[in-house]
């Protein structure tokens, strides 16, 4: 979001090799701001030689090839007009000898928020430098995929809502990638209202997080919606003691926080808060580590996550993932480096310390691109039924799968206990068990496999039971009948999950609906924390009941994605092992 510049003494590089940035380096605001700010950082000093990283660093230190040409186009969106731009850039390319990249060649795009090439906006207003901002974004593309088109979208202002709308701009003119080295607080914002301008079947959008470090009160926008991948900063170092040849720690400035807004969108498992958390990855951000940009005809070295936006979509659309999602780190971390120490404030928890696995610092980590331009596992959901369900003869088994390499789903196969159910080639991936299979418990095999050799699998468990369409289709008087199958009523008393008529029926005293069928739960006083870890006491009935973490209660037990809520799910277990249990005795 914030573009950071740093003041270096005006030291001498050899041509070509950026000199070592400077970690204790001080930096100032450069923009003034309006609704949206590039929350640059400087002290701007027009030196010779190009000093910070340089391609050929970046390069090294994100493990990326990228001497195989690929058709992409990266998109950035800035504010204002940036009349030394294509000269700017032009410096950069020859200085580390990248391929040129110019509006005659058509490699380079440049419009204004409308999507003409005339009339481009006026150069910004002194103190609200959105020059350099746009040089740092279209130099970081270029260092990320230097065999990339670019687009470089330019809002009138930073007042308005042409940022905004300027992602469908960048869309429509051919994007792969998009990034927003860019934001505000997202209390600033009708979030459902804009969201629509960062989802685009198909193009990646990235935003960087921000450059404050944790946002206790909330963070900043676009990067937490759930539409956008939210990428943070780190300090990046050479190290010889490492195999990488470099080590990163977690930006003090990197922005992170948990949304006051948005939802936690169900490939987000943390628990370190509700809401959708910030970031999902990260590159080099801090300004004393920074890079090196052209800009006015000199250099300068610029990080905060203004730097690491731009890299990071740039690597996407260079190993071929510009349809990624920002589910896409969360399905395949072995793709980043893990980023494990630093921290970016002080919350006593994984939202602003760097950790083993995801962090609000650097989320998923920063990009291997040896990994990410391999063959990478598909992302596999199974859809139906869920584990734990008791489903009725002839019952439809349902997955989504997606490839997260570039390749074509093969085939999606499925298997019941040690019987293959067959395997399908096109979405929907969709089968029916066959209904000579006996009522019993079974384990449910997927398997979806790629063009490239990756396979992912996963396994659910259900128990098949006598079907039915109402209660009285059920063989025993207090069955009752759950999603099309007869889940063996209650004789007396009983605890967690089990099916229930009233309050009666329950160990805990309530029996409570989740929109489909009566369950018993734990009743507790709302507004209280008496409820076990990972639960929360919400409205049920007339009462309070204890509802999983993110768990909608009475709306037919299904998240925002139309799957089964974790409630749900966690009471079909509980259901299913109570009729295996009664079967046994039996």
């Amino acid at each position: 979001m914030r573009a950071v510049f740093v003041l270096l003494l005006a030291s001498a590089a050899a041509c070509g090799q950026p000199a070592a940035p400077d970690d204790a380096t001080a930096t100032i605001d450069v923009c003034s701001g309006g609704w949206f700010r590039c929350y640059a950082r400087a002290r701007v000093v027009a030196l010779a030689t190009p000093s910070g990283y340089g391609p050929a660093e970046l390069e090294s230190a994100y493990n990326l090839d990228v001497s195989t040409p690929v058709d992409a186009t990266v998109a950035v969106v800035d504010a204002f007009g940036y009349p030394g731009l294509e000269t700017d850039l032009a410096s950069y390319r020859s200085q580390f000898g990248l391929p040129a990249c110019t509006s005659a060649s058509g490699c380079l795009t440049i419009v204004n928020q409308e999507g003409q090439t005339a009339p481009l906006p006026q150069a910004p207003p002194p103190g609200d430098d959105w020059t350099i901002e746009t040089a740092l974004d279209v130099d970081m593309a270029s260092a990320g995929c230097p065999s990339c088109k670019l687009i470089v979208v330019q809002a009138d202002d930073d007042g308005g809502d042409g940022l905004v709308v300027g992602n469908d701009i960048a869309a429509a003119a051919g994007a792969t990638v998009i990034s927003n080295s860019w934001g505000a607080s997202e209390a600033e914002f009708d979030v459902s209202a804009n969201d629509m301008h960062f989802t685009h079947a198909g193009i990646a959008t990235f935003a960087s997080t921000g450059d404050g470090g944790f946002e206790p009160d909330g963070a900043s926008y676009p990067a937490s919606s759930s539409n956008v991948i939210a990428v943070g900063g780190t300090s990046l170092e050479r190290d010889a003691v490492t195999a990488r040849g470099y080590s990163e720690r977690a930006w003090a400035g990197a922005g992170a926080g948990c949304s006051v807004v948005v939802p936690k969108p169900s490939w987000q498992t943390s628990r370190a808060c509700d809401m959708r958390m910030i970031g999902d990855v990260s590159a080099v951000a801090n300004p004393g580590t920074g890079v090196a940009v052209a800009h006015g005809g000199g250099w300068t070295v610029v990080g905060g996550t203004s730097a690491s936006s731009p890299l990071v979509a740039a690597i996407f659309a260079q190993t071929g993932h510009g349809a990624a999602t920002p589910a896409f780190a969360y399905a395949n971390p072995t793709a980043f480096f893990d980023v494990t120490t630093g921290s970016d404030g002080a919350c006593d928890s994984v939202l602003c310390s760097a950790a083993p696995g995801w962090d609000g610092p650097t989320g998923n980590g920063t990009p291997n691109g040896a990994v990410l331009t391999g063959a990478l596992a598909p992302t596999l959901a199974v859809v139906q039924p869920f584990d734990g369900q008791v489903v009725p003869p002839g019952f439809t088994v349902q997955a989504d799968c997606t490839s997260n390499d570039g390749a074509s789903v093969a085939e999606v196969d499925f298997t019941v206990g040690v019987e293959p159910l067959g395997d399908v080639t096109v979405p929907p991936y969709t089968i029916a068990a066959p209904t000579s299979l006996p009522d019993r418990s079974y384990t449910i095999a997927i398997a979806c496999s790629t063009s490239s050799g990756a396979q992912t699998t996963r396994a659910v468990s259900v128990t098949q039971a006598p079907g039915c369409s109402a209660d009285a289709d059920c063989p025993g008087a207090t069955d009752t009948c759950y999603l099309g199958a007869c889940i063996a009523g209650n004789a007396g008393a009983d605890g967690l999950g089990a099916s229930c008529r009233d309050n009666s029926d329950c160990d805990s005293g309530q029996c409570a609906s989740d929109g489909i069928a009566n369950h018993c739960v734990i009743p507790c006083a709302l507004g209280t924390d008496a409820c076990p870890t990972g639960f929360s006491c919400e409205q049920a009935g007339a009462g309070g009941a204890c509802w999983p973490l993110n768990a909608d209660a009475g709306t037919g037990g299904c998240d925002a994605s139309g799957r089964a809520s974790p409630w749900l799910v966690a009471m079909a277990l509980a259901l299913a092992s109570r009729l295996r249990r009664r079967r046994r005795a039996r």
